[in-house]
């Protein structure tokens, strides 16, 4: 009997041997793709508090600008185009421009216009569009037909020939740039709601909500919106830097925010003949729009993100 015991004895383990080793190197292993992940989660963690304070810091800047210890943005408080960091005083920490005015003082007034336009025009579109994309969605037939047509139809015109027009026609100011930008992101926002609200129209817990005789208007505004709007939000972010570029852009071009109001793409436009000689005018407040917008942009991607793997778990 011994002879027979000692072999199985042994093969029992060696057989406990080859599988603790095989539990220690899935323990290795899982142990060792969170650790390689940990890097990557802590970076963009960081990257997305920095560009949260970055937004905070314009935002809260450009709303209290009015008591905020800098000069006027229209009186000249020093030599024309000063390079930054000369002085530190007087509101001419970033130089001044070609009028000797302070470019701190212009880029925290600029904000004001830029972050305005580019915030209320996104949450126009986004009210406009997030509700005409429910009810095509939802509804579908006729709403989601006509909807579609006007969407297709305003996709038809090149954006910028669109602005152009709209500018040329009524008078450049804040008004009409809302108005303008706010018809540019409408069809964005109806057609992700649109989409979103036809998956979510068909979940079971809608389908017994209908089966009990719900209204549809109540279903759509109480079961599919709330769960369907996650997807707007997580492109609003994006949206608002994509507007604040658009701002930019036609204020340089001149069909902007009239001056003596500054503006981000103003200040951009009025610096653009001192570019080699005094490259900083041009410098300051494009660099204010470049952390501005990839600030947005980090945000965005960091919301997209959470949303995703919460939608996967």
């Amino acid at each position: 009997m011994s002879p027979d015991r000692t072999p199985s004895g042994a093969g029992l383990a060696e057989d406990e041997e080859v599988e603790s080793d095989g539990m220690l190197l899935e323990e290795l292993a899982a142990s060792s793709a969170p650790r390689s992940a940990r890097p990557n989660r802590r970076r963009r963690r960081t990257l997305a508090w920095l560009a949260a304070v970055w937004v905070v810091v314009v935002f809260v800047a450009a709303v209290f600008a009015s008591v905020l210890p800098i000069p006027d943005p229209g009186s000249p408080v020093g030599p024309p185009r000063m390079a930054p960091f000369e002085e530190w005083g007087d509101g001419l920490a970033l130089g001044t421009d070609s009028f000797g005015r302070s470019n701190l003082s212009r880029v925290v007034f600029g904000a004001r216009a830029s972050m305005l336009i580019g915030i209320a025009a996104t949450a126009i579109g986004l009210a406009i569009g997030g509700f005409v994309g429910l009810i095509s969605g939802y509804r579908r037939g006729w709403a989601d037909r006509s909807s579609s047509f006007a969407v297709d139809t305003l996709l038809a015109f090149p954006p910028l020939v669109m602005l152009l027009t709209l500018t040329a026609v009524l008078q450049p100011k804040i008004s009409t740039m809302l108005i303008g930008l706010s018809i540019l992101v409408i069809p964005t926002f109806i057609r992700l709601e649109r989409a979103s609200a036809m998956a979510w129209a068909e979940r079971p817990f809608v389908l017994a909500a209908r089966s009990y005789g719900t209204r549809d208007m109540r279903i759509a505004l109480r079961h599919v919106l709330p769960n369907s709007a996650l997807t707007l939000i997580t492109y609003v972010p994006t949206v608002i830097s994509a507007l604040i570029v658009a701002e930019g852009s036609l204020s340089f071009l001149g069909l902007g925010i009239p001056s003596p109001t500054p503006s981000w793409g103003g200040m951009i436009a009025e610096g653009k003949t001192a570019l080699r000689t005094d490259p900083s005018v041009v410098f300051v407040p494009a660099a204010v729009v470049f952390l501005t917008v990839l600030a947005f942009n980090v945000l965005g991607e960091n919301v997209r993100a959470r949303f995703d793997s919460r939608g996967r778990s």
